[in-house]
């Protein structure tokens, strides 16, 4: 197994863009660290569009629209289109729509997956905050009872998390028909400019959901080709022989470009793992999909070769 090649060098910088037409970065972790952008990341993307590279954000993201991901990326100087902008909530309300569903959503998670439904006419409701009753604190198992007739649900990062919506949650998703039982994403934390603080992601929501109900969702998000489809749908002269994958996460954003059939796949070390992790999974066949073709420290480095 080939270890991954590190992309500070001015020649393989022009091998490998030689070799691409279009270049898929990730988000948080990547080109922004929650609000704080990472200094020279906007550069990068100028300079790949004037050597004609087409640039597609795909985020995991669950917490905000296509729009108010453009609006964001937009305010911090990526220049993006609304074609351009790829995230898991309309990957999941894509996939809703294409099984022609009509019926009722709930959500668990926060205004991005709403506006993503919203936008579809698909009805839901969920969003928001859900608190404990003052009657009800003192009791380990609180009365909280569902009335709504759900047809689907859908799991994200809910910032307003709380026992009445864990229950909402776990009774609506034990009853709907298992391929509506939707989850966004499944990473595991969150990344922050803070690395001293560890905040779950929706995997661990996700995984809450599954271990109580006993069922599997349908997962929307990195590294699954549903993600994919969703991006072929809008952009379909893409080849992924000729596309970059950028990302901080082996299991996400590298595991998703092996997996599809994305030729180059680069790990940036500004979120979550490090080359470090990609050399530890050169060692096992069975995590080869997490192996990088390329490494930088930080994506800002390819400044100095653009």
């Amino acid at each position: 197994m080939q270890v991954p090649i590190s992309l500070d060098d001015a020649g393989e910088v022009t091998r490998l863009l030689d070799a691409v037409d279009f270049v898929l970065t990730d988000c948080d972790g990547v080109i922004y660290l929650n609000n704080t952008i990472i200094p020279g990341t906007p550069e990068v993307f100028q300079s790949l569009r004037r050597k004609g590279k087409k640039v597609l954000f795909v985020s995991n993201n669950s917490t905000r629209s296509r729009k108010a991901v453009m609006k964001k990326l937009n305010d911090m100087g990526f220049e993006a289109s609304i074609d351009e902008v790829f995230v898991s909530a309309f990957v999941a309300a894509e996939y809703l729509k294409s099984k022609s569903f009509n019926g009722l959503v709930y959500i668990f998670g926060c205004q991005g997956i709403k506006d993503e439904l919203d936008a579809l006419d698909i009805k839901n409701f969920g969003v928001g905050p859900d608190p404990m009753s003052e009657n009800a604190k003192d009791s380990l198992v609180p009365s909280v009872k569902p009335s709504e007739k759900v047809d689907a649900v859908v799991v994200g990062y809910d910032n307003m998390i709380s026992l009445p919506k864990l229950i909402k949650i776990c009774t609506y998703a034990r009853d709907v028909k298992p391929a509506l039982f939707v989850a966004t994403n499944t990473d595991e934390t969150f990344p922050t400019p803070d690395s001293s603080v560890l905040v779950p992601g929706t995997g661990a929501f996700v995984n809450f959901v599954r271990t109580v109900v006993g069922r599997d969702p349908v997962v929307m998000g990195k590294p699954n080709a549903s993600y994919w489809d969703a991006i072929t749908r809008v952009h379909p002269q893409i080849d992924p022989k000729r596309t970059l994958m950028i990302g901080d996460r082996l299991n996400t954003d590298i595991s998703f470009g092996n997996k599809n059939g994305i030729a180059y796949n680069l790990l940036v070390e500004t979120g979550v793992h490090t080359l470090k992790d990609a050399l530890e999974a050169t060692k096992d066949i069975n995590l080869h999909h997490l192996v990088p073709s390329h490494v930088l420290p930080s994506l800002n480095r390819l400044n100095d070769y653009l």
